[in-house]
C-alpha cells in the first residue's frame, strides 16, 4: 500500500511538537508495511527531500496557508495516481481540506479542536471567525474515517455530527526505552523543589498561567524553581512577565533540548505542569509520568484524559491560578503523597506503547484499502 501523509511539520522542524512525536512514532512502526511520502513544511537547514526510517519526506517553501495550495497541487500533480490512502494530520489550525480535492480513501487524524485557543493567538474579529469556521471545516470529513487521539477529541467530533462508528480512537504511546528502575529514577529527583514545564512557547499553550502560579508557589517555597523547556513566539513575552513578577531567580528557560537532555529534566522533577487551554492528549504528561512525575494540569479536553484526578496527579479548572499553585505545593511539601501519585502514574502510564498504537492504525489502514 502506498500511503501519502499531510501534515505541518516533521519532527526535525524547531516547531515540532507532541503532535508530530506521535505521528512520526506511528509512521516509522507502519513503514516496514507501507510505502510511506510524508508532505510537510520546509525550513532553512533542512534538506527540500530525505528518506529518514523508512518514510520519504517532501519539504515544501511557504507559510501554514500558501502550503495549503502548493502541497495540493503537487500530490496532484506528481504523487495521487499512485497513492492508495491519504492520511490527513490536522495538526494546525487550518485542516489540509483534503476531501475537495482528492477521491482517494482519506483518514483524518484529528488532534484537537482549538475553539477558544483562537482568541489567544489572533485578534478578535479573525478569531471569531476562526472559532466559527472551525467545526465547519471539519464536517467536510464526516464522511471519511477519523482517528481520534483521545476520548475529548472523539467527543468533539460527535458533537459537530460525526457518526460514532466512523471514529477510531487510538492514544499515543511510549518508547519503552525511557522505563528506568525505579531507585535510579528516584536518585535523581531534584533535592530542590523543582517544577517543569514542557511546551511549544505560544499563548494558547497557557504556559503563562504556570509562571503566575510560580508567584504564590515561591511565596511559600522561596527555593522552588520552575524550568521551562522549549521555544516559540511568545517565549519574549513569557520572560517579561517573569521580570515583572520578580520571579527571575525562580524561573529559567532552557529553550529546546534534545530528546536526552528533555528525559533528563523530567526525571530531575518533583512535578509538571500542564496548562494549555486545550489539548489532544498530553504526551509530555505521559513521559513524565514515566519519570516518576506526577503532573498538576486544567481540567480541560485532552488534559483531562492524561491525568488522572486524585490519582497520577491533580486537575484544576481552567484559569484558577491559586488552586494550581495549592496542588503543586501540596505535591511539594508532602513527600509521600508525591511518592504515591508518582508511583500510579508511573503504572498508568505503562499501558501506552508505540506498538499498539501503530497495529491499530496499521489495521485501520489496511480496511481503508482491503
Amino acid at each position: 500500500m502506498n500511503l501519502t501523509v499531510f501534515a505541518d511539520h516533521d519532527l526535525k522542524h524547531h516547531l515540532a511538537g507532541g503532535a508530530n512525536v506521535n505521528l512520526e512514532e506511528n509512521l516509522r512502526r507502519l513503514s516496514s508495511k507501507f510505502k510511506i511520502r510524508l508532505l510537510c513544511s520546509w525550513e532553512e537547514g533542512l534538506p527540500e527531500r530525505e528518506t529518514s526510517h523508512g518514510i520519504e519526506i517532501y519539504r515544501f517553501k511557504g507559510n501554514q496557508l500558501s502550503l495549503r495550495w502548493t502541497i495540493p497541487l503537487y500530490f496532484k500533480r506528481r504523487l495521487e495516481a499512485d497513492t492508495d490512502v491519504v492520511w490527513d494530520e490536522v495538526d494546525a489550525s487550518v485542516p489540509w481540506l483534503t476531501p475537495l480535492f482528492t477521491k482517494k480513501p482519506i483518514l483524518m487524524h484529528c488532534l484537537h479542536f482549538q475553539k477558544s485557543n483562537y482568541f489567544y493567538e489572533l485578534p478578535k474579529i479573525p478569531a471569531a471567525a476562526a472559532y466559527f469556521l472551525e467545526p465547519m471545516l471539519y464536517r467536510l470529513y464526516k464522511n471519511h474515517t477519523s482517528l481520534a487521539i483521545s476520548k475529548s477529541t472523539k467527543d468533539c467530533l460527535i458533537e459537530i455530527g460525526f457518526k460514532p462508528e466512523r471514529i477510531e480512537l487510538v492514544s499515543p504511546g511510549l518508547d519503552p526505552k525511557i522505563f528506568k528502575p525505579e531507585q535510579e529514577l528516584l536518585s535523581k529527583k531534584s533535592k530542590s523543589p523543582l517544577i517543569v514545564s514542557l511546551s511549544r512557547l505560544r499563548a494558547w499553550k497557557g504556559v503563562h498561567f504556570a509562571i503566575q502560579a510560580m508567584k504564590e508557589i515561591a511565596a511559600q517555597i522561596p527555593e522552588a524553581q520552575l524550568a521551562v523547556i522549549g521555544t516559540g513566539p511568545y517565549e519574549q513575552e513569557l520572560k517579561k512577565l517573569v521580570s515583572t513578577l520578580g520571579l527571575d531567580k525562580n524561573v529559567r528557560f532552557l529553550g529546546r533540548l534534545s530528546e536526552e537532555e528533555k528525559m533528563e529534566w523530567l526525571a530531575k522533577a518533583n512535578v509538571l505542569t500542564k496548562t494549555s487551554g486545550r489539548e489532544g492528549w498530553g504526551i509530555d504528561v505521559l513521559e513524565a509520568n514515566a519519570c516518576l512525575t506526577p503532573a498538576v494540569g486544567w481540567r480541560v479536553d485532552g488534559t483531562k484524559d492524561s491525568i488522572q484526578d486524585q490519582k497520577t496527579g491533580f486537575l484544576v479548572e481552567f484559569g484558577d491560578i491559586p488552586g494550581l499553585a495549592k496542588n503543586v505545593v501540596t505535591l511539594l511539601k508532602d513527600p509521600d503523597l508525591r511518592l504515591k501519585m508518582a508511583r500510579q502514574s508511573r503504572t498508568f502510564c505503562e499501558s501506552f506503547t508505540w506498538e499498539d498504537s501503530a497495529s491499530k492504525i496499521e489495521e485501520i489502514l489496511k480496511n481503508l484499502h482491503p
